[in-house]
């Protein structure tokens, strides 16, 4: 990305259940994708970028995202599933900002209240 790129910010947003939208730094570029759980610990994900009038999609990001960040992301979950498994984890799910600027994962935890609360009708306990 350079400075004269159109956008030069990432934002996210999630629409309840399985849906996101992503815009990230480069040229002007949506993508929409969809996880879906497969398992206990498993999930399909799909996703489609657009750009604006129909303009060739941003080749480069797009590999970027496919060969480094996707598969970066697939490495971290299945880490965090290990982790979460072994007996010297203790320290929670989250990690939570007191402070609630959103830094964290104040949007993760938000995510999980709302699974749980459509499973069992009620708030889990933090």
């Amino acid at each position: 990305m350079t400075g004269d790129s159109p956008v030069q910010y990432s934002a996210f947003w999630y629409i309840w259940p399985s849906t996101a939208i992503l815009l990230n730094p480069g040229e002007a570029q949506m993508d929409v994708c969809t996880m879906m759980p497969t398992g206990l610990e498993t999930s399909t994900f799909r996703g489609m970028h657009f750009s604006p009038g129909g303009e060739p999609l941003d080749a480069a990001r797009i590999t970027y995202m496919n060969e480094v960040l996707g598969p970066e992301d697939t490495s971290l979950c299945e880490m965090t599933q290990k982790g979460l498994k072994s007996m010297g984890y203790r320290q929670g799910r989250i990690v939570a900002d007191c402070n609630g600027d959103g830094t964290l994962e104040q949007g993760v935890h938000h995510f999980h209240t709302l699974v749980w609360s459509a499973l069992f009708g009620d708030q889990p306990a933090d």
